[in-house]
């Protein structure tokens, strides 16, 4: 459930990109299935045009605009697949404030806040280097 929650988060949170292509902001997921807000996670985004890094407790997911990782802290797991954005188009803001944004998806809602525009960083910033990942790690590579 929390692999689905953490790809979840970043899907919302780089939905905000088409209002601001390079910007940090912190974020909470809520599970709204039954008419109330269940809190699934928190974390912090940046996103730079294409690239995007997402940080929770639970993991990260980063992203250079042809490459996602994905890894899972509880599990000590890292995927590697072709990045794929066409999703987004599912995914509507539905607020947008100052500094704030409330993004919907299904039944599930991200809440951003301290979003700000950042410096533009280097590409390693959104990208993981397999080198650097500690040999307990379990490394699945999907990309063709």
């Amino acid at each position: 459930m929390k692999r689905c929650l953490l790809s979840l988060a970043l899907l919302l949170v780089c939905s905000v990109a088409g209002a601001q292509n390079r910007f940090s902001c912190n974020f909470e997921l809520f599970d709204t299935s039954s008419g109330k807000e269940k809190s699934l996670m928190k974390g912090v985004a940046y996103v730079q045009d294409l690239c995007y890094r997402v940080e929770t407790e639970d993991g990260y997911v980063r992203g250079n605009g042809t490459d996602r990782w994905i890894y899972y802290a509880k599990t000590l797991e890292l995927v590697i697949q072709k990045d794929d954005s066409s999703i987004f188009s599912k995914i509507t803001l539905t607020k947008a404030g100052e500094g704030s944004a409330t993004v919907k998806y299904a039944d599930y809602k991200a809440v951003l806040s301290s979003i700000k525009v950042t410096e533009e960083q280097p590409e390693s910033f959104f990208s993981v280097s397999t080198s650097s990942i500690s040999k307990d790690v379990i490394i699945t590579d999907l990309r063709d």
